[in-house]
Order: C-alpha cells, then sequence, then structure tokens
C-alpha cells in the first residue's frame, strides 16, 4: 500500500473543496447563510406571512404550528 504525505493529501483537497460561488452557482444560498422559521400561529394573518416567506431563498421553514384547533382558519 502506498502512503501519500498529508501535504500532498492537502493539496488535492485544496482543489476538490471549492465554495460554489467560485464556481458560477448564482443565486445560490449556503445553507450557513439561511435564516431557519418556525411559524406558530397558522391563522389567516400568519400563513400569509409565511407563505410569503417560504418563497425567499435566504429563509427555510423548518417547523409550523397551530394551537388553535377551534379557529375557523385552523388548517391541518
Amino acid at each position: 500500500m502506498s502512503q501519500i504525505s498529508r501535504r500532498a493529501f492537502a493539496g488535492a483537497a485544496a482543489f476538490t473543496i471549492v465554495p460554489r460561488h467560485v464556481l458560477g452557482g448564482a443565486g445560490f444560498v449556503p445553507p450557513s447563510d439561511k435564516i431557519a422559521l418556525a411559524a406558530i400561529g397558522m391563522g389567516r394573518q400568519g400563513m400569509t406571512v409565511t407563505m410569503d416567506l417560504i418563497q425567499r431563498p435566504d429563509i427555510q421553514v423548518v417547523a409550523v404550528c397551530d394551537c388553535n384547533e377551534a379557529g375557523r382558519d385552523y388548517a391541518e
């Protein structure tokens, strides 16, 4: 089995691990720059705001909750 030095491995890794914006990924938002959003209260107003936010590439909706089952705008 041939052995590779750490320096040679690091040199090879430097060429394979490249940020996406370097490769021309226009419009790409890395996960570390996204806002994780949990929406509580999904009545008419909550649903409208959440649906507007879900369209933004820098926001990721990770959870929703509506505790008021008796509300007329309750979304299952």
